[in-house]
């Protein structure tokens, strides 16, 4: 049963279920070929990921006619961001997730010998939503953009007349489709490889055959 619109039940609710909060984006993990950049080390660069989004799914709809009836129906999933994903990074003092992200962008495709050095396919990016609770870091959600590729390494700006604020850089890539929740993928060979899913919610582990 819905709870009344009282403030004591906004205050239980509130309580019961928490409120998520807008900086609770990460980035987690790069894999597949561009997940070689991200080894080690390197992968500590990606806590610099300053703003970014978790993409939206539209399912196109179409209609059917029956006598004097328009009956709305589902078609099919799209992505609208699949284009155009944009994240912005804090730009490290040696200028290294740059340097990254040109080696990505060039692998992917190179003007010069009109050629793709990396696989794009089997190129994921997990993204996290987090909650902070007694002084420990918790992972709420995941989210993985399968099958990604740069589509704009950003530009950096300089003013040699500023304060020396710290420098951001833009990144905005293409992606295939999203899957939601906690998952195992495996895209080693193709993008329609098997997928394990498990959708978790903070009371149990739900299995769904699609997007919750």
């Amino acid at each position: 049963m819905a709870r009344g619109y009282k403030i004591q039940d906004f205050y239980q609710t509130a309580t019961k279920f928490g409120l998520a909060r807008n900086n609770a984006f990460r980035i987690k993990n790069i894999s597949g070929d561009a997940g070689d950049f991200f080894a080690g080390n390197m992968g500590d660069l990606l806590i610099f990921a300053k703003d970014g989004t978790i993409p939206s799914r539209v399912i196109k709809t179409g209609e059917v006619k029956y006598k004097a009836f328009n009956f709305v129906v589902p078609l099919e999933a799209q992505y609208p961001e699949n284009q155009s994903w944009r994240v912005t990074f804090y730009c490290d003092g040696n200028y290294i997730l740059r340097q990254l992200l040109e080696k990505w962008s060039v692998g992917t495709y190179n003007e010069h010998s009109n050629n793709s050095n990396l696989s794009w396919t089997n190129c994921n990016i997990d993204l996290a939503l987090v909650d902070y609770t007694n002084g420990g870091m918790i992972e709420n959600r995941i989210y993985t953009l399968v099958g990604c590729f740069p589509t704009n390494v950003g530009s950096l700006s300089f003013d040699t007349t500023s304060t020396g604020a710290p420098l951001t850089l833009d990144m905005t890539l293409a992606f295939q489709y999203i899957i939601a929740g906690d998952e195992k993928i495996n895209t080693s060979n193709n993008l329609s490889s098997n997928i394990t899913q498990n959708f978790r919610t903070p009371q149990t582990n739900l299995n769904f055959g699609g997007f919750v």
